[in-house]
């Protein structure tokens, strides 16, 4: 029996998560909260129910459908859905015929998953691609992980894994001899900011990095480049002193804070702490990667 995977997405054709062009599977759950992330729907591990108020049509298909119930129409235009009671059956949801009610997140074996991963074998091979395990966090499902992994060394196909490294090391080491490429996420140096903005300390994250640029795995850091949070000079100095640290040449790659989650947060009925937050733009990024570059930190942008 191949075990059983919590996913939110399956995501083909994807150029920005590896080399070449890849199937990504986003993985369930995630310990971190950071305030920023665009996929609040990947942080429980269990399925979400997302309501867009624009598409519903208040038919009360969805109330009639749930057998408990915990979806209810409040009278001023809005579905309530008591998330403490509901068991996931997803009765409403299928109910509703305009999709004003959808779900995230779903149970699906390794053998399935393998399925929607090999279909597009033929693009791996032109591109060089692969498999890209994401999330939330994928090395909160260790053993799921690596075996979705082993099978597509199986099978020639690369992997990948993207994560922010806030598991023990015992999940990172059982998933090291089975991935090409980590992509590790270090959101700030400075650590009583880091759990202001994130709700963890990085002491876990920073030191299982560290042990994996020790033991000569392939892995580009990737650092959120967030204005106000963590954009200062001092924060990316701080970052190029860790980095340096290290003793090796650490690929480094800049991702541009965005606003593309804040409508998932308003279906998901939770509000979003960096709603009048801008973008920064290609000079500032530009700006921060020079300066890196400047303090000799391997900057890809």
């Amino acid at each position: 029996m191949s075990a059983e995977v919590n996913i939110f997405n399956i995501q083909h054709y994807c150029v920005h998560d590896g080399p070449g062009t890849r199937t990504t599977v986003f993985m369930k759950g995630c310990n971190m909260r950071c305030g920023w992330c665009s996929n609040p729907e990947s942080q429980s591990g269990t399925v979400d129910l997302l309501y867009d108020n624009k598409l519903c049509l208040h038919c009360g298909a969805c109330v009639k459908a749930c057998p408990l119930p915990v979806v209810q129409d409040d009278g001023a235009g809005l579905l309530t859905h008591d998330k403490q009671v509901c068991s996931d059956c997803l009765s409403c949801v299928r109910a509703c015929k305009t999709k004003a009610l959808s779900a995230a997140g779903e149970t699906r074996n390794v053998s399935e998953i393998m399925k929607e991963i090999n279909r597009d074998a033929i693009f791996y091979r032109r591109t060089g691609g692969g498999a890209t395990l994401s999330g939330g966090e994928p090395l909160l499902q260790p053993e799921a992980a690596a075996e979705l992994l082993q099978r597509c060394r199986s099978l020639n196909i690369s992997t990948c894994i993207e994560t922010c490294m806030n598991v023990p090391w015992a999940n990172v080491e059982l998933l090291l001899p089975l991935a090409d490429h980590f992509f590790c996420d270090i959101k700030m140096i400075d650590d009583e900011r880091h759990r202001r903005y994130t709700g963890n300390s990085n002491d876990l994250i920073l030191d299982n990095i560290s042990r994996l640029i020790k033991l000569g795995a392939d892995l580009t850091v990737r650092y959120p480049l967030i204005p106000t949070v963590n954009d200062s000079d001092s924060d990316i100095i701080a970052l190029a002193g860790w980095l340096r640290a290290q003793g090796k040449d650490v690929k480094t790659e800049l991702m541009p804070y965005h606003r593309l989650g804040i409508g998932k947060y308003q279906m998901l009925g939770r509000s979003y702490a960096f709603g009048d937050l801008r973008a920064p733009g290609k000079q500032e990024v530009q700006k921060a990667a020079e300066l890196l570059r400047s303090l000799a930190v391997n900057c890809i942008n």
